[in-house]
């Protein structure tokens, strides 16, 4: 793997510029958390070959592009639960009984065909509009979203939670390190607050107590939830507690510990996205190219590892 150090400091400018709304930043950190993880994003898909957008990731075989259409029109229904709820439900109609090879073709349609550069342009572009709509909004304001009313503040979570983990398959199959920020810590909390609709979802029953949650954040701060619990406990790397309850990795991938029968039944299907119950990968399946895939990249050079 290559180390986050080579993303190009002149686009994570863009992130930087945003530091002019100043207080709005203040109380709408997660919009740019999304924004900030999004031009990282671009960074790398800038320097994708053609060929590498038709590539099949780890996750579920889908490319690059598969990725981008599904979060372009993902990123527009939520502005639409925003602005315009009645335009939502139409959107959504249906969508519940396709087959996942319908919700591609929907997806695909929705962004006009487009592939290739074409396609993260019409992505990235719209990203910034949904920033600039959270930037604006009340985040304790109901929304509706997917049958249900959720705050604009959870929705705002759900988007940066969907972006960057569908990202990682882009990163692990070129190889290269994401750097991590604290911006994560909306993915931590949104698994941790999902622990009872994990086993719901799947008819199972409730555990009485939710285990104790002990991350280590990117930045080396100490993220501790349900610290009363002693009996079941999970603690490690914060990136890798989002990765396995974003079901990116298995956490037999993972350096976390994981003490107590709760805890172990936990981690084993943690789920943090809405829909029916899904599997975690298997051990072994879903993981980053070992070496950085320099023909996938359009500089010859590739970026330095230094």
């Amino acid at each position: 793997m290559v180390p986050c150090t080579w993303v190009e400091r002149g686009r994570l400018a863009e992130t930087a510029r945003q530091e002019s709304l100043g207080e709005v930043r203040a109380s709408n950190r997660g919009a740019l958390d999304l924004l900030a993880d999004a031009v990282q994003l671009r960074t790398l898909l800038d320097r994708l070959t053609p060929a590498a957008f038709t590539e099949p990731t780890g996750f579920k075989g889908w490319t690059a592009n598969d990725i981008l259409r599904h979060l372009l029109r993902g990123n527009e229904a939520a502005r639409l639960s925003i602005t315009d709820p009645q335009a939502l439900e139409a959107m959504m109609r249906g969508a519940r009984d396709l087959s996942a090879e319908e919700r591609r073709a929907r997806e695909q349609a929705f962004a006009n065909h487009a592939a290739g550069p074409v396609l993260v342009d019409a992505w990235f572009d719209n990203l910034a509009r949904t920033v600039d709509l959270f930037l604006t909004v009340d985040l304790a304001e109901r929304v509706p979203w997917a049958g249900v009313s959720m705050s604009a503040r959870s929705l705002l979570s759900a988007r940066l939670m969907e972006q960057w983990a569908h990202g990682q398959a882009i990163y692990d199959l070129v190889g290269v390190d994401r750097c991590e920020t604290d911006g994560i810590e909306a993915v931590a909390i949104l698994g941790v607050n999902t622990f009872s609709f994990t086993f719901r979802n799947r008819g199972m029953l409730l555990p009485e107590r939710a285990p104790q949650v002990r991350l280590a954040a990117p930045s080396g701060t100490e993220w501790v939830f349900h610290a009363d619990n002693q009996d079941d406990v999970v603690s490690g790397s914060a990136v890798e507690f989002c990765r396995v309850i974003t079901q990116v990795r298995n956490i037999a991938d993972t350096g976390l510990s994981v003490t107590g029968a709760v805890a172990q039944d936990w981690m084993a299907i943690a789920q943090c996205f809405a829909g029916p119950p899904h599997l975690p990968p298997a051990p072994g399946e879903r993981v980053a190219a070992a070496r950085l895939r320099t023909d996938l990249l359009s500089e010859p050079e590739g970026p330095s590892a230094a």
